[in-house]
């Protein structure tokens, strides 16, 4: 903020620190004369020629004969012998001083016209003149500070000698009718207008701008307007030229007109000037083509190194009003929001293959919100197109889908404890800093609605295959989902989900035959569709004689089971645990009822075909050799030869205890598309009630005008394309809830 500070400060409206020569005059009161002190006329004479000699000393560059404080008492004396000699002293100083003005420092002046050497010699030139002439204003001055400040101050006609040399110099030299005029102010402007291109005003110049304010603290120079006038035209021209690297534009910008506003403050110039000047360049650089700037430089802005940059530019935007009645906030708000939304596609286009999109997408949210606070105050103009920029980018047709996705394997891959790779990962984040980041762009996405298909999907394979290593975790962000989308059938059943896991854990355990039998009692209405139900599977005596004893008390625990239906067909989702005996010892293996049926099998034998094994179990060829494939390869408990499979009793590995992986690639892929095909289901069910509300409410409308009112109803909670819905148009007018005459849309009561 320091660079705002020193552009908007004027300090005060006088032109120095000193007071002027041309200051309001005080009143002095004069001392009662004394006969007795007045010289006679011998004295007077001789006090009086050394008072003109002292004159012609000065304006000579001689040195004085006698001391400062002689001529000081000898003007005094002069002074108080009678009032007429006042009058002629003062006459005598003017004249010489006209006299001299015209004869010596005229000339040189026009001399030095005539030279037409270049700005810098004509400065120098112009600078050793004046202040030689203002040495010699001074030395009078102080040694006829007596006649200066008793008759001169006074008068209403005199001037003080600086008045009076200082007034010769403008009148003969600067006035707009001295020949000599256009010549030194125009060498001046070329100066001035070198030293910005040389990006640097140097001594020679500043020395000149002082002296020219100096001159003209009266304003009778068309000083002002003449300067202003070439500085508005220079920067214009180095706007264009700035412009042609945009990176370092704003750089320039404010560093020359920071440079410009304390070049011309050093110089006393009037805060008017000051003002005047700071909003024509402010609007040249910066506002004249403000739209044109932003889209050229925004990206640069918003770099951490630019962070001063952005907040000065605020800074200057919030007066623009005022200044210019130009509202360049909106103008602002608006290309931020154009950028950011560029910004956010490009991103995600950058993300490696393979990468989750989440975390990258926070960290970039968090990096222009980090924007917002410092260099835009937090003003909620900004923060607001932030996220409606985020969300714009988020819900469009191209990428919603992907989002959703990216942000269910977000989460799942937190949550889940299966997956050493999505440990490592999640490993930096608390749970609060992942819910955060969850939550973020949750709000963001329109459609949650079926975001919630794809998450209840995930979760209930969590649950179901106890990959959650924190059911409070999962409970507490599926409450913060449910808090923003409100209460909805989702949100009922994945509660029903929960409490068929707790009560499962809580009252389904049971100890039969010697084995340890846990079930999951789950809701089936309320969980998600799962695929691979295999009901015609033989199970051995021992497994269905645990899964009778089971049933029956079950039944009998409760009146209210009695009418249920007890599906245990889902046998790759069986979980079971058994010691299998091996040369270098036990191993407790983690497997599912069909591995462990295959397994267990082998207690019989040492070897089957793969056709014995069809045989035994009744499990068609394809899952089979799924079962097989998953207990031959990473942990070879059997070993394939051919068609036939032995039990591997030299299998060695480090660890006691070992889940054994099912191989399930499709059975994924075919959950992933019914999840998608209910998202699809749920948005043609959407744009159809759209469609009839629009239609029960007009009547009758253009295929265009009934487009307009259904994309404003559903457009905000996902993206809807015009094949969305000319589809499900077609579908009500073959359902004859609508029908087509012409040009229009009829509703069909």
């Amino acid at each position: 903020m320091a660079m705002t500070d020193s552009i908007l400060s004027f300090g005060d409206d006088s032109t120095s620190g000193v007071p002027s020569h041309l200051s309001q005059r005080s009143e002095t009161r004069k001392r009662p004369r004394n006969s007795s002190d007045l010289p006679n006329d011998d004295a007077l004479q001789v006090v009086r020629t050394r008072c003109k000699r002292a004159i012609k000393h000065i304006l000579a560059n001689q040195k004085l004969p006698e001391c400062y404080e002689t001529y000081y008492r000898s003007v005094e004396v002069v002074c108080r012998a009678r009032h007429a000699e006042q009058s002629q002293l003062a006459d005598h100083i003017s004249k010489e001083l006209t006299d001299h003005f015209h004869t010596n420092v005229k000339k040189r002046v026009e001399l030095l016209v005539n030279e037409n050497g270049t700005p810098e010699d004509t400065a120098t030139g112009f600078l050793e003149i004046f202040n030689e002439w203002k040495r010699q204003l001074r030395i009078l001055s102080t040694l006829f500070l007596y006649l200066d400040r008793a008759y001169l101050m006074n008068h209403p006609t005199k001037f003080t000698i600086i008045e009076l040399g200082s007034g010769l110099f403008v009148d003969h030299l600067l006035v707009e009718s001295a020949p000599t005029s256009g010549f030194i102010i125009d060498k001046y402007i070329v100066l001035l207008e070198k030293n910005r291109e040389d990006k640097h005003l140097n001594e020679i110049t500043s020395a000149f701008t002082t002296t020219l304010f100096w001159l003209n603290s009266n304003n009778r120079l068309a000083l002002h307007s003449k300067l202003i006038t070439s500085i508005v035209s220079q920067f214009t021209r180095l706007k264009a030229k700035w412009l042609t690297k945009p990176e370092t534009y704003f750089q320039n910008a404010l560093s020359c007109l920071t440079e410009e506003m304390a070049h011309f403050k050093a110089a006393r110039a009037p805060k008017s000037f000051l003002r005047e000047l700071l909003l024509r360049v402010k609007w040249i650089l910066f506002f004249q083509d403000f739209r044109l700037i932003l889209s050229k430089t925004i990206l640069y802005l918003l770099q951490p190194e630019s962070k001063n940059q952005l907040q000065v530019l605020y800074d200057f935007c919030r007066t623009t009003k005022s200044d210019y009645a130009f509202d360049s906030i909106t103008m602002f708000v608006f290309c931020w929001g154009e950028y950011i939304h560029k910004l956010v596609v490009s991103s995600i286009h950058e993300i490696p293959k393979g990468e989750n999109w989440i975390q990258p997408l926070v960290d970039l949210y968090n990096r222009l919100e980090g924007i917002c606070q410092h260099s835009f105050s937090g003003d909620d103009d900004f923060d607001f197109e932030l996220r409606n920029s985020f969300s714009k980018a988020f819900n469009e047709r191209k990428t919603n889908m992907q989002i959703l996705t990216h942000l269910n394997k977000f989460c799942d891959s937190y949550l889940r404890d299966s997956s050493k790779k999505a440990k490592k990962s999640a490993a930096p984040l608390t749970f609060d800093e992942f819910l955060n980041c969850v939550l973020l762009i949750f709000k963001l996405i329109n459609n949650k609605d079926s975001f919630m298909v794809l998450y209840k999907r995930e979760l209930s394979k969590r649950l179901l295959l106890s990959r959650s290593p924190n059911l409070e975790s999962e409970r507490s962000v599926v409450s913060s989902f449910l808090k923003l989308i409100g209460d909805s059938d989702m949100g009922r059943e994945i509660d029903t989900m929960f409490s068929d896991i707790s009560s499962s854990k809580s009252d389904h355990n049971l100890t039969i035959e010697g084995v340890e039998f846990s079930a999951l009692i789950l809701t089936k209405s309320c969980w998600p569709e799962i695929p691979g139900s295999v009901s015609d599977v033989q199970l051995s005596p021992q497994f269905r004689t645990i899964l009778d004893e089971f049933a029956a008390k079950y039944y009998s625990s409760n009146d209210k089971f009695k009418d249920r239906v007890l599906d245990w067909s889902l046998y790759t989702l069986h979980q079971m645990e058994i010691v299998a005996q091996f040369e270098s010892g036990p191993k407790e293996l983690n497997l599912n009822l069909l591995q462990a049926m295959i397994v267990m099998l082998f207690n019989e034998r040492d070897s089957y075909t793969i056709e014995e094994l069809m045989k035994e179990t009744n499990i068609e060829e394809k899952l089979i050799r799924r079962v097989l494939v998953s207990l031959s390869e990473k942990y070879p408990i059997l070993v394939a030869s051919g068609p036939t499979y032995r039990y591997n009793s030299s299998f060695k590995d480090k660890n006691t205890k070992l889940k054994i992986p099912f191989i399930r690639e499709k059975e994924i892929a075919t959950m992933d598309q019914n999840s998608l095909r209910a998202i699809e289901r749920n948005r043609n069910q959407e744009i159809r009630a759209a469609i009839v509300k629009t239609m029960k409410q007009c009547k009758n409308a253009t295929v265009p005008q009934l487009f307009d009112a259904v994309f404003k109803l559903v457009a905000p909670k996902g993206p809807i394309s015009l094949d969305d819905f000319n589809t499900n148009l077609d579908f009500l007018v073959q359902s004859q809830y609508v029908s087509r005459e012409a040009t229009q849309i009829v509703y069909v009561p």
